[in-house]
């Protein structure tokens, strides 16, 4: 079986200010803790009886948000899953976000601790090659002190990734890099397994989230959607971001 890929963002108990970005576009991407429980419960119960899925399902959590020490690491533990924590280094200790410590004694409880850049840049327009490699060296530096040891892994900030980046990524050494592209192809390129995932949002009913584990069909749905959502985005440039929402549940069928 190909490896799925979850990503996940922040995780709340009453309110969505609680943890991590409070952009617009960030909203949909934050779960109530009894709807990521119940998600939880479901792929627990898969695995349980397909022993086979245990390896083969990752769940990963972008931006660093304080929920990921406090809520989402406690109940990975109490289910037997491992988090994949990538670090958005320049918020580190700011409100709703974790602290150094907290970083540190997720890894030191068995979760990954990845690069998530350094100030969440997602394009690289306007930008030199010299100062996006900066970004990602320095993020990378950052962890190294706090967990003591070189991060190979990192997630790209709303999924972007052209050649600047590539180049930026490769030389910050890294050797895992997840997209938010949803497929379960790896592409290799300079070294770099470039891993899709498939975005989870508070929209999602656990029943959607067991497909996606479950059914090869649902997930190229995904894909093919997916697909069609980029080319309209590259269609319409700035006018993109004002009709996304929308966009994203022709994506998502939710």
């Amino acid at each position: 079986m190909a490896q799925i890929v979850l990503m996940y963002h922040d995780v709340y108990r009453e309110n969505t200010v609680e943890s991590g970005f409070q952009t617009i576009g960030s909203l949909n991407y934050k779960l109530r803790l009894d709807q990521f429980e119940s998600q939880l419960i479901i792929i627990r119960t898969l695995i349980d009886r397909n022993p086979e899925l245990n390896c083969d399902i990752l769940f990963t959590f972008d931006d660093g948000g304080e929920s990921a020490y406090s809520l989402v690491g406690p109940l990975l533990k109490k289910y037997g899953f491992r988090g994949w924590f990538f670090i958005t280094t320049s918020m580190i200790g700011k409100a709703g976000f974790c602290s150094e410590d907290r970083i540190k004694e997720l890894y030191e409880d068995g979760h990954i601790i990845g690069s998530h850049n350094h100030t969440h840049r997602s394009t690289t327009k306007g930008c030199t090659s010299e100062s996006i490699i900066d970004e990602w060296k320095r993020s990378s530096e950052i962890i190294e002190k706090i967990i003591g040891v070189k991060p190979f892994c990192a997630s790209l900030p709303n999924g972007f990734l052209d050649s600047k980046i590539g180049e930026a990524v490769k030389e910050a050494g890294f050797k895992r890099v997840f997209t938010s592209s949803p497929t379960t192809k790896v592409r290799k390129r300079d070294g770099i397994d470039f891993v899709g995932r498939y975005s989870i949002s508070a929209s999602m009913s656990p029943e959607y989230i067991k497909a996606i584990v479950t059914s090869s069909f649902t997930r190229k749905r995904i894909e093919v959607r997916a697909c069609i959502l980029n080319n309209i985005k590259a269609l319409l440039g700035s006018s993109y971001s004002p009709i996304k929402t929308r966009l994203l549940k022709l994506v998502y069928g939710k």
